[in-house]
Parts: structure tokens; C-alpha cells; sequence
């Protein structure tokens, strides 16, 4: 129980980087790239597991393609676009997105 709650402890202190890095350096695609990838690191060291892994690139995959879709739909948009109408840095947040909510439901399970 203590590790679990420790995991979501740094997984939400990552998640407020994560947060925080596309907020700040989101103009700096580059820049905010580099960043995230060290963050997404990090929020896979939390509990490296193969699943982790899986859902990482599940969300790093479809999280901007649903993205995209609704930007050719003309729901928004990016300032500094890469690839189909999202920025470099967006696949990285979902992948991001989809560890912590990992974490979120381990302390659910607990309660």
C-alpha cells in the first residue's frame, strides 16, 4: 500500500512537470520535446511493466490521431503544428496521460 500511494505521489508531481513543460515551452517544439521524453522516462520508471509500456504507446498513438480528426473537423487548432495538425511534443502528453491514469486507478483499487 505504501508503494502504491509513493507511485502516485511522484506519478502526480511527473504529471504536474508534464503539465507545466507543455505550458511553458509549448512554442518551443524542440525544446518541449526533449523535455517530455525525459519526463515520459521517468513516469515508465515509476513501474516498469510491459503493460505500462503498451498502454504508453496506446495512448502515444490514438491520443493525436483523435486529435487530428477533430482538427481537420475544425474543433481547434495548433499554433506550431508537426504532422497532421498536431506539435511534436502532443503524442508524448497522451502516452504520459495514459501511465498516470494507471497510477490514478492503483489508488482507487485501494480505497
Amino acid at each position: 500500500m505504501k508503494l502504491v500511494f509513493r507511485q502516485f505521489i511522484f506519478s502526480t508531481i511527473l504529471a504536474a512537470a508534464v503539465l507545466m513543460a507543455t505550458s511553458l515551452l509549448w512554442n518551443r517544439s524542440g525544446i518541449a520535446t526533449i523535455v517530455l521524453v525525459g519526463l515520459s522516462v521517468l513516469m515508465f520508471l515509476v513501474e516498469p511493466k510491459r503493460a505500462n509500456l503498451l498502454l504508453y504507446f496506446f495512448g502515444f498513438i490514438f491520443g493525436p490521431i483523435a486529435e487530428a480528426i477533430a482538427i481537420c473537423f475544425g474543433a481547434w487548432h495548433y499554433t506550431y503544428p508537426f504532422l497532421i495538425g498536431i506539435p511534436l511534443w502532443l503524442p508524448l502528453v497522451w502516452g504520459d496521460c495514459g501511465l498516470y491514469i494507471i497510477r490514478v486507478k492503483a489508488v482507487l483499487d485501494l480505497a
